[in-house]
């Protein structure tokens, strides 16, 4: 029996990734007619989005992860009493919490040209927590007003009302000519 080469290693360890990210939705198949057919009969500006997570560079999520967030529903979250425990103490020792993490959206968008989700927030701000109470943390700012997000549309994070008030906003929207400024 021969050793594996890298690049069956690589392709392993893929295949293997992808399997623990579908395994996570029980049920879900990947299809990719039913992929394009979903993203066809969405809205022009929702086909951009998904588009941009799904081609971004920086992220690399495969189309099967990408498919698996925008098309299977989002679960009603509940948090349990020990993470809203769990949360005061974690946010008396990150004040700055908001105004980071608003910050971060605004530089995260600009690099990959979408929002982050939960996890690349807390990833990014280096929020070493459990799922549970970073998911906490975020529906915090979101209720707090530093953060907004567009319903359950997954990698729609950016600053909301409070963060726009201290001056953290999002670049103009694009245009024909901020396109053609950027091209050159």
């Amino acid at each position: 029996m021969r050793q594996p080469s890298e690049e069956e290693r690589a392709q392993s360890a893929k295949d293997e990734g992808r399997a623990v990210a579908l395994a996570s939705t029980p049920g879900f198949q990947f299809d990719a007619e039913a992929w394009a057919g979903w993203k066809s009969a969405v809205t022009p500006a929702l086909r951009r989005h998904v588009e941009a997570v799904e081609y971004c560079t920086v992220c690399a999520r495969t189309p099967e992860r990408v498919a698996q967030a925008f098309m299977v529903p989002g679960r009603p979250q509940f948090f349990s009493r020990s993470t809203a425990v769990a949360y005061g103490a974690w946010k008396d020792t990150h004040p700055d919490r908001g105004q980071l993490a608003a910050e971060f959206t605004v530089g995260f968008r600009s690099e990959h040209g979408h929002g982050p989700s939960y996890a690349q927030l807390g990833s990014g701000l280096g929020w070493q927590v459990d799922h549970a109470l970073r998911n906490f943390a975020v529906r915090r700012l979101l209720v707090n007003e530093w953060l907004t997000e567009t319903g359950t549309v997954p990698w729609t994070l950016r600053p909301g009302q409070v963060a726009q008030g201290e001056g953290i906003t999002l670049p103009k929207a694009r245009n024909p000519e901020a396109a053609v400024q950027a091209r050159t």
